[in-house]
Order: structure tokens, then C-alpha cells, then sequence
């Protein structure tokens, strides 16, 4: 499938770039009217979305997640038709063989071919006489319904196989990862090519990146983390005072 490949970090970032460091969603950033590729006057958006790999416990017998992360810079009419004439698409096919071709749709599969063996098989019976045959429709009723959970599940855990790759024109505008979590704010780098691009997307984010990085949000973050400690502290007191009784 024409997918992205999953990335670590700032692994892939062209040297030749210019990098700016921010702190904060991607979904909150400000795009200057300015093409990331050439500098001319950009006004069309184009949304980029990339995946990441991260490693849920700090070791690799922790696993590792995905995580997907979108900008939306602007980019001038000219290199928006260069981006759409060599990007290519992900199909429909494409999309539904991301779930299906997943060892999450297994089950899935098999609760729901077990559901309908039974619908087929009993048919018969339900139609003769519903009213002492429900329990057998609620089965199957629930059987279905646990394989569509089974699906959805597989579509969301695996939507990391449905984000097209980048094209020269989008890589012009390139991001890496960030590590934050509800205890820490860290910066994300970007990639721009043009520097004229470069210095007014850093300028126009660079007081909210700020703010992110002082020392207000850090005693925030600081207070969240000991509040959360001293909820869990509190919760296993009181599982190993209720275990002694």
C-alpha cells in the first residue's frame, strides 16, 4: 500500500533545512502566508500527516505504539499542483485491507462467521417461533455485535496504515516527534526549506512555545505530577489497609 513509513523522532529530517524548535500540539500551530517550498505567497492549505513510532515503557520489551501527528502549513498554487500530480492516494481497497489483513480482525472474523453459521443454521426455528427462540437471536445479536467492537478496534489501532506518504512538495515542510506527556512539555523540530518560511513560522509561534517552556507551565506540570502521585499513593493505602482487615 502507498502508506508512510513509521518514523522515530526527528529520524528522516533533511540536514539541509532550516529547523525550528516549538513547544505545543501541532494542531495549534500559525502558518505564515508563505510557501514552505519556494517562498512565494501561499494561501491553499495542505494538510501533512506523519506517524511515529514510541515505545510505550522505555524498553523494548515494553512494545511500541503509534502515534500520528498533522500540520496544516499553506503552500502556493504552483507546488500544490506539483504535490497533487506525484502524491498517490490511499484507495478505498487500501483502507479496508488495513483492518482486515490485521491480526486484531481475526476475532472479528471469526465471531461474526460463527454468528451467521448460526443465523443460517437456525433460521428455521427463529421464524417458527421467535417468542421461545430469542435467546438464541440475542446470542447471535451479541455475537455481532462483538465483532463489529472487534472491527472498530482494528480500525483504530491500525489507522497509522492508512496516512499516504509524503511527497517531495509536502517533505518541504517536515516535522519530527515530540515526547509530551501530562507531566512535561517538550518541543517538536521542524524542517522548512525556504528560510524566509522558516523564520516567520518560528516568529509566529514563538510566544506560545514560550509560555509552554517557562516556569509557570513547569510548576504546573510539577503539581500534576505530585497530585497524581498522592492519588495512587492514597489508593494503594487504602488496598493494603483493607487487605490487613
Amino acid at each position: 500500500m502507498p502508506v508512510a513509513e513509521p518514523q522515530l523522532l526527528n529520524e528522516g529530517l533533511s540536514r539541509a533545512a532550516h529547523c525550528v524548535t516549538l513547544a505545543g500540539p501541532v494542531g495549534g500551530l500559525r502558518y505564515p502566508p508563505l510557501c514552505p517550498n519556494c517562498g512565494a505567497t501561499a494561501a491553499d492549505k495542505l494538510p501533512i500527516t506523519k506517524v511515529f513510532m514510541h515505545n510505550r515503557g522505555g524498553s523494548d520489551d515494553a512494545g511500541w505504539d503509534y502515534r500520528i501527528a498533522k500540520a496544516i502549513p499553506l503552500f502556493c498554487r504552483r507546488c500544490l499542483d506539483r504535490h497533487w500530480a506525484e502524491a498517490v492516494p490511499v484507495t478505498s481497497l487500501d483502507r479496508i485491507r488495513s483492518v482486515v489483513f490485521s491480526e486484531l480482525a481475526i476475532p472479528g472474523i471469526g465471531t461474526a462467521a460463527f454468528a451467521l453459521f448460526l443465523l443460517v443454521d437456525m433460521r428455521g426455528k427463529l421464524m417458527r417461533d421467535l417468542s421461545r427462540e430469542w435467546p438464541l437471536l440475542a446470542l447471535i445479536v451479541g455475537l455481532l455485535l462483538i465483532a463489529a467492537l472487534c472491527f472498530r478496534t482494528a480500525w483504530t489501532n491500525n489507522a497509522h496504515r492508512r496516512v499516504p506518504r509524503q511527497t517531495l512538495i509536502s517533505k518541504t515542510f517536515d516535522f519530527g516527534d515530540s515526547d509530551d506527556s501530562p507531566f512535561r512539555t517538550t518541543v517538536r523540530t521542524y524542517a522548512v526549506r525556504n528560510a524566509a518560511c522558516a523564520e516567520a513560522f518560528g516568529r509566529l509561534n514563538a510566544n506560545t512555545s514560550a509560555t509552554l517552556l517557562g516556569p509557570v507551565q513547569r510548576r504546573r506540570e510539577s503539581r500534576r505530577f505530585w497530585i497524581t502521585a498522592a492519588v495512587i499513593a492514597a489508593i494503594a493505602l487504602c488496598a493494603y489497609l483493607l487487605k490487613l482487615t
